[in-house]
Parts: structure tokens; C-alpha cells; sequence
């Protein structure tokens, strides 16, 4: 599953959140990743993804679900759907 962290389009830098999916061995994945987009003046863009390192109720590993991202009083937690 995949969401965006960036809610203003005005902003330069895109953030996206990816959980999930089947690994190569074709086992289900629970890890999170943050892939940044970062957009230069020259029209060229470079592409960072970092694992983020999860807390508190971990999800099982699992494909084919949805994330979404709720911001709430200066926080922000994603919710996962299915799976």
C-alpha cells in the first residue's frame, strides 16, 4: 500500500509512505518505507527511500490492502485496511 505525506501542493518536496507487499521469496512483508521526491530548479529529481523503523502495534506482513495517513493535534498515524 502506498499514501502521500504531502498534503499542499505548493510544496517543492513530496513525501510517500509504502507498506508491505510480497518480498522476492514471495513471502508478505510488514515493513514501512518513506520514498522522497525532491524536485530541483535544473527540472531534476532525486528519489530517497529510508525504512522507518515501527513502533508500538506493528501490522502483520500482508498485499492488496490500502494506508491512509490521519492528522491529528500535531500528530499523525497511518491506518491500514485489509489484507
Amino acid at each position: 500500500a502506498i499514501c502521500s505525506l504531502t498534503g499542499n501542493s505548493d510544496v517543492e518536496d513530496s513525501q510517500y509512505v509504502i507498506h508491505g507487499g510480497k518480498t522476492p521469496n514471495n513471502e508478505l512483508s510488514n515493513k514501512m518505507y518513506v520514498m522522497s521526491a525532491i524536485y530541483h530548479t535544473n527540472k531534476k529529481t532525486t528519489f530517497c527511500c529510508t525504512e522507518k523503523e515501527l513502533e508500538g502495534d506493528i501490522p502483520v506482513g500482508r498485499y492488496g490492502h490500502s494506508m491512509n495517513v490521519v492528522h491529528s493535534r500535531g500528530k499523525k498515524m497511518y491506518v491500514i485496511f485489509g489484507g
